[in-house]
């Protein structure tokens, strides 16, 4: 997309390398919503059929994938002229990025044993479900973990394929997996995964990084 881009200098393929995420957290001082300008935000990975994961952006601030690919157009991008067939194409292309395979599953595509019984404390004991809930285990819906100000809720990601779109949380704070959980859940607000043991956390956390 470097051809719709003012001075055609980088592309949507920049920050979201072969549909996934650059790994870093940008400022985006085009977009207006409660997360304000200053704050960093992590570049979320495009794979995974993102389509029907509405409302997009971390804030939920695009209601709709060709509204989202708009704003990126217009004003990251800045270019006024998009069209509506070059947002409708655009938008069907991001919309339908693949997943890479897994390579922490078995080697016949099925869940590990640890996997399995992360599965059961996923939709059981801590509670992940209430709000990872779906097919892709997300998406479509908000909520509070205590990573910003009471009261502004953000978009609950979709978790399938997130094995390899590290960093993770809004802004990108937490480099593993593990440390969602272990550095960065202060208020004990992310499900209920604080009531795990160390031994379940680890389950737990193999399930989410097979999906």
């Amino acid at each position: 997309t470097a051809t719709i881009v003012k001075g055609a200098q980088f592309s949507c393929n920049s920050c979201h390398p072969e549909g996934n995420t650059d790994g870093i957290s940008w400022k985006f001082v085009h977009v207006g919503d409660s997360l304000g300008k200053q704050t960093d935000r992590n570049a979320r990975s495009l794979r995974g059929d993102i389509a029907d994961t509405a409302p997009f952006r971390w804030t939920g601030h695009d209601r709709d994938l060709e509204s989202f690919v708009r704003h990126e157009a217009t004003g990251l991008l800045e270019y006024p002229q998009v069209t509506d067939e070059q947002v409708r194409e655009l938008a069907k292309f991001v919309g339908s990025q693949p997943l890479s395979p897994n390579p922490h599953r078995q080697v016949d595509g099925g869940f590990t044993p640890a996997a399995l019984r992360g599965q059961t404390l996923f939709t059981g004991k801590a509670g992940c479900n209430q709000c990872h809930s779906g097919p892709k285990q997300g998406g479509q819906r908000k909520g509070w973990i205590g990573t910003t100000v009471q009261g502004l809720d953000l978009d609950v990601p979709h978790l399938n394929g997130v094995f390899d779109s590290s960093p993770f949380l809004h802004d990108g704070r937490a480099k593993t997996l593990e440390e969602i959980f272990t550095r960065h859940n202060p208020s004990k607000s992310h499900g209920l995964a604080h009531q795990l043991t160390p031994d379940e956390l680890k389950d737990l956390i193999q399930f989410i990084r097979e999906l």
